[in-house]
C-alpha cells in the first residue's frame, strides 16, 4: 500500500502548552494510521517525491506567505501541478490551498478585507456537495481560520465546491488542467 503523503509547509508558532503540529492535526483530522503517512517538510528543503509513490496528498498550512515566493514553495507548487497534470488526489489546507492555486494560475494575495481570524461558517455548494472528498461534509459547518492572504482568482477552469465568509475554502484543480 502506498502511502499518504502530507506535505508540512510550515511549523506552528512555538508554545510549550502544545505538543503537536500541522503535520499531527492533519494526520488526526484525516484518522489515518501515522504509520500509513510521510511527511516532507518542504519549508526545510526535504525533497519531495515521485507522484507515483504517493496515495494522495495534503498539504498544511504555514506562517509563510505564498507572496513571498520562497524558492521551497515556489518548488512545491510546481511538484503540486504536475501532481495535478498526473491526477494525484491532493487537499490543501490554508496555506496549501493558496499554494495549489498558486501552482495553477490562480492569483493569492492580501484579503481586501483584511485578516479573517477565527471560527468561521463554510458553506458547501451544490458541486461541493456531490464531490468525492468534501461531499460528505454537512452542508454549513464551523471551521477554524487564520489568514490575512487568501485565493482572490481561482485558476483558469477550477470549480468552486466551499467557501467562508471571505474566500474559497476548497476548489476543484482538476478542471483547471486542460485534459
Amino acid at each position: 500500500m502506498k502511502p499518504f503523503l502530507i506535505i508540512k509547509a510550515g511549523s506552528r508558532f512555538k508554545d510549550p502548552s502544545l505538543r503537536s503540529d500541522f503535520d499531527d492535526w492533519m494526520i488526526r483530522g484525516l484518522a489515518v494510521d501515522p504509520s500509513d503517512v510521510w511527511v516532507v517538510a518542504v519549508y526545510e528543503d526535504e525533497p519531495l517525491p515521485d507522484h507515483s509513490d504517493v496515495a494522495g496528498v495534503v498539504v498544511t498550512g504555514s506562517h509563510a506567505m505564498v507572496t513571498d515566493r520562497e524558492d521551497w514553495s515556489e518548488r512545491t507548487a510546481a511538484w503540486l501541478r504536475d501532481g495535478v497534470q498526473k491526477e494525484t488526489p491532493i487537499l490543501g489546507v490554508c496555506y496549501g490551498h493558496q499554494l495549489l492555486a498558486h501552482g495553477l494560475g490562480g492569483t493569492v494575495g492580501d484579503h481586501p478585507l483584511g485578516q479573517e481570524l477565527g471560527t468561521v461558517d463554510v458553506v458547501v455548494n451544490k458541486t461541493g456537495q456531490k464531490d468525492r472528498l468534501i461531499g460528505q461534509l454537512p452542508e454549513r459547518f464551523s471551521a477554524q481560520a487564520s489568514h490575512r492572504q487568501s485565493v482572490l482568482v481561482l485558476p483558469e477552469g477550477a470549480r468552486c465546491r466551499a467557501r467562508g465568509c471571505m474566500c474559497w475554502i476548497c476548489f476543484s484543480p482538476l478542471q483547471a488542467i486542460p485534459r
